[in-house]
């Protein structure tokens, strides 16, 4: 019961990361030329780390492709020449990048709806842009349910009490 449970919870995963790609196809159509992000541009890239459902899905697609060296040097040590070297299987974050995205911003004392972006992007932004439901991804929603089906992933696994929350990328590929 618990291995259908955990595959549930990857499937479900594979379902969001499906969906706010799709999310992302239409943002880029809305927004056209205003996104300047491409291949090759790699600026909002680094060294982050994941739930472990979203690790474990990353895991089993790489399994397939074979061996993929990390350079702990570069700022995500998946990137070579400036292009993802695991593009396909990559994280939901990843699969964010540059696009506007609206997010609670409780930072002040009157808590607001936020927009943000990268800053390569929208470079001919004026008042006449407005930002809403339709032309943005609500990161909240997205987090919330990732968070959710991890949860689900995790809950009836005896070994995650002693896992970290979020396992960094490096480890995918054995290093330490």
């Amino acid at each position: 019961m618990h291995d259908q449970q955990k595959k549930d919870a990857m499937t479900q995963y594979l379902q969001l990361r499906h969906e706010i790609d799709q999310q992302v196809e239409r943002l880029l159509a809305i927004h056209g030329s205003q996104i300047v992000c491409r291949p090759g541009c790699c600026d909002c890239c680094v060294n982050l780390s994941v739930f472990p459902v979203e690790f474990a899905v990353i895991a089993a697609e790489l399994e397939v492709i074979g061996n993929i060296d990390f350079d702990s040097q570069a700022k995500c040590g998946f990137l070579e020449k400036g292009l993802c070297r695991i593009y396909e299987s990559r994280p939901i974050i990843c699969r964010t990048h540059g696009m506007p995205i609206v997010f609670l911003d409780e930072s002040e004392d009157d808590p607001a709806y936020a927009v943000s972006f990268c800053p390569l992007n929208f470079p001919d932004l004026n008042d006449d842009v407005e930002f809403n439901s339709e032309n943005t991804l609500n990161i909240d929603l997205i987090n919330t349910r990732l968070f959710a089906i991890n949860q689900q992933f995790t809950q009836y696994q005896p070994e995650a009490s002693s896992q970290p929350e979020r396992i960094e990328l490096r480890l995918l590929t054995g290093q330490k």
